[in-house]
């Protein structure tokens, strides 16, 4: 991926995340604008105490472009409270991944551009009341989609920019409580995944810019009755696709 591809990517991301309908809020270290946020940083001693000595407060938590060393690792998995964890931008592997097994209350984990693949998902899939799952830009193939099909808590899914196809999204036909999917970026990506998922009627919001499928695919969308955003980037829907869409679809807002 191109550099330019890649803010591009973070920037949807981003928007994404802006956009999101979780519960989960951040309390305790957001209300100080020096640990609000950890970016493009070492992580002083001193941080790390008072995100311990405050845990039982902290809901949420966002560590982006700093390194996971063994004292930022130890004190993450201290704060038994998280309910969303983002660590996009940073060395994360799977193998850290099990050092998270006491945050049984996250429901948010947003992991986009870190070394996470599929042996990492069952980790991730552990804890029991995840259902947001961000990995744009990771390791993820058509293999770690098919373990993903299996859970049916799953609401919002990020793959954009990995090894995915047709093949793999279709293992995502049974997730019936999803309500966004992002698997842009993927140019492997033709109509045949719209038609393998076009029974997802609980879908409000589809990203699937920047993949080799086509405006053909618009009978498989109209059949997903609750979308209210595509995101069809550079895909060259006509006018008078998207007008179908707008016409066809009840709820439907607007395209990007």
């Amino acid at each position: 991926m191109t550099t330019i591809m890649k803010r591009l990517a973070s920037i949807v991301f981003l928007l994404a995340m802006l956009g999101c309908d979780d519960s989960a809020t951040t309390v305790g270290i957001a209300d100080d604008p020096d640990l609000r946020k950890f970016t493009n940083k070492q992580i002083t001693a001193d941080e790390l105490r008072r995100l311990s000595s405050e845990r039982e407060k902290v809901t949420s938590l966002q560590i982006n472009y700093c390194p996971l060393d063994a004292d930022v690792l130890a004190t993450i998995e201290k704060l038994t409270e998280l309910k969303s964890l983002n660590l996009a931008y940073t060395d994360l592997t799977d193998d850290h991944l099990s050092r998270f097994k006491q945050l049984t209350k996250l429901e948010s984990v947003w992991f986009p551009f870190t070394k996470i693949s599929d042996e990492g998902l069952p980790l991730i899939c552990q804890f029991p009341k995840i259902s947001t799952i961000g990995l744009d830009s990771t390791e993820i193939s058509d293999e770690g989609l098919k373990f993903l099909g299996s859970q049916n808590q799953v609401k919002r899914l990020f793959v954009g920019s990995n090894h995915i196809t047709d093949t793999g999204v279709a293992h995502l036909s049974g997730l019936n409580k999803l309500r966004d999917l992002r698997i842009n970026h993927n140019d492997r990506l033709t109509n045949l995944s719209i038609t393998a998922i076009a029974d997802l009627t609980e879908l409000r919001f589809l990203q699937i810019d920047n993949t080799s499928m086509d405006e053909r695919c618009v009978e498989d969308l109209l059949k997903m009755k609750n979308l209210r955003f595509i995101h069809t980037g550079n895909l060259g829907f006509s006018e008078s696709a998207m007008k179908r869409i707008r016409t066809g679809l009840p709820r439907f807002g607007s395209f990007d």
